[in-house]
């Protein structure tokens, strides 16, 4: 099987290839270096196996094995249904892996309420049980740069670079373990069964840091992680915890720092600018693997939703995988699946807010959180008035929806609290927190739609919702097919 590693996986500039097509590599080899003097990440191989191309985006490498049962990808078996307050049922084991063959996980079973589908480990041979090659370094930052850390809750930023500043005297660090995008559960899972991985990896990050303070920012309705993080012995430091709303975008970055720190930060600020850096849990597992275990990112957690034809999708439709190797098509994430179901609509990565629009041969990469199979768009008759919130779907995305919809579109506006940046991207002045939207849902209604379609937050979603009772107009949100084939809770109150 051919394994893609995109050289872009990450913030900054892409990856300059170390190897050329012929070439043998190692599970663990780097494949290509981060550019000196710019910002970026080494990229390194998931398993074993020849070079059979260097393109200018991507290396693909042909994994050894020759499939079937030892082969490099044999199937996994398909777990069992969690019960009403289980943690879903245990995942099928991985097949067995070739000589540095992967052997990928089963479908996690269906979890209950709360709960959550676990997928299969790795097979002998496979992801986590085959050798590697160690990362060196002779200090924990020099480790990170060279395992190729990254923020993998999405932005990808080089973690060795938000550690490289010693924060100052009451600085802290905050765990982001908000899991922000509704349907995905793959964070949570991971301080489930895991909290003193992640938490080594924050009192490494502390120590670099120079500080003694670590803040774990996380919903209050997962009490089940809470639990486990703070039955780990007390010995990574000043540990405590910042309990936030189970509302969208909880988990952005400036939310977080705002609820955690008690400071708003501008848009152009960053986290530093309030005494503190924030890593994803994720990452923080990364960086203990990395300093520990001297193991480079090859990688990586995710969850998957949707309209899946496995059973386990059958009750809460999403099931956790736990160390999927990077370089794989998520081809065989949804084979193990069970396939796309007939009536599925389009296949996102990521969240249903910010996921963006890929396809089965795309490859996981550092930053991929989710793969959601939707149900198609609904129609929509009226003409659409597009709103545009910066914490969600871009005007582009949109309008693509729009087009689904088989929808005329009147005019379209950006949420109030939308900035534009000097890079042309849009950030959102108070991230969560909406003053109202009557000005511009007024607009487009001028502008001749008879209906909405917006990206917003919550709480933006609410202020459209009251008005738009009143006027009437129809309200449909740019998640409504992602949280309905998830079995979530629409953003919007009807």
């Amino acid at each position: 099987m051919k394994y893609c590693f995109p050289l872009m996986q990450h913030a900054g500039a892409p990856a300059l290839p170390s190897v050329k097509a012929g070439d043998r590599v190692r599970r663990g080899q780097r494949l290509a270096a981060k550019p000196d003097g710019k910002l970026g990440a080494h990229v390194h191989s998931s398993v074993d196996g020849e070079v059979t191309r260097v393109g200018e985006a991507f290396i693909e490498v042909e994994a050894d094995g020759v499939g079937g049962a030892g082969g490099a990808d044999s199937v996994g078996g398909v777990g069992g249904v969690g019960g009403v307050e289980g943690a879903g049922g245990t995942g099928g084991v991985g097949g067995v892996g070739g000589a540095g063959g992967v052997g990928v996980g089963g479908v996690g079973g269906a979890g209950g309420t709360g709960g959550v589908g676990v997928g299969g480990v790795g097979g002998a041979g496979g992801a986590d049980s085959a050798g590697y090659v160690p990362v060196e370094g002779s200090s924990v930052l020099e480790l990170i740069e060279n395992a190729g850390v990254v923020g993998a809750g999405g932005a990808g930023f080089p973690t060795a670079v938000k550690l490289a500043r010693p924060l100052g005297k009451g600085g802290a660090l905050i765990i982001n373990a908000a899991e922000c995008e509704p349907a995905l559960g793959h964070n949570i899972h991971l301080l489930e069964t895991e909290p003193a991985r992640v938490l080594c990896g924050a009192a490494h990050a502390m120590r670099t840091l120079g500080t003694e303070r670590c803040i774990i920012a996380i919903k209050a309705k997962h009490a089940r992680a809470i639990a486990a993080l703070k039955d780990v012995p007390d010995a990574y430091g000043d540990i405590s915890f910042c309990l936030l709303e189970d509302r969208y975008p909880s988990g952005e970055e400036r939310a977080v720092v705002r609820e955690a720190r008690g400071v708003l930060l501008r848009p152009d600020q960053l986290p530093f600018d309030a005494g503190c850096v924030v890593l994803n849990a994720e990452t923080a597992a990364r960086v203990a693997d990395a300093v520990e275990l001297r193991k480079p990112v090859m990688a990586k957690d995710l969850t998957l939703a949707g309209q899946y034809r496995s059973a386990a999708f059958l009750d809460r439709r999403s099931a956790v995988f736990r160390d999927v190797p990077l370089g794989i098509p998520l081809s065989l994430l949804i084979e193990r699946a069970g396939g796309l179901s007939a009536d599925a609509g389009e296949l996102l990565a990521g969240g249903p807010f910010t996921g963006k629009e890929t396809h089965p041969g795309d490859p996981v990469t550092k930053i991929t959180g989710g793969l959601i199979a939707t149900m198609p768009f609904l129609r929509a008759k009226e003409k659409l008035g597009l709103l545009v919130c910066a914490c969600g779907a871009d005007e582009a995305r949109l309008r693509r929806i729009a087009a689904a919809m088989q929808a005329e579109v009147a005019g379209a506006e950006h949420c109030k609290q939308s900035m534009l940046m000097p890079n042309g991207a849009r950030k959102c002045e108070n991230p969560g927190n909406c003053p109202g939207q009557a000005e511009k849902v007024i607009s487009l209604y001028r502008q001749g739609a008879r209906a909405l379609l917006i990206s917003n937050c919550t709480d933006c979603t609410n202020t459209v919702m009251t008005l738009a009772d009143r006027m009437p107009l129809q309200v449909y949100h740019s998640t409504d097919g992602a949280l309905r084939t998830a079995g979530a809770g629409l953003i919007r109150r009807k």
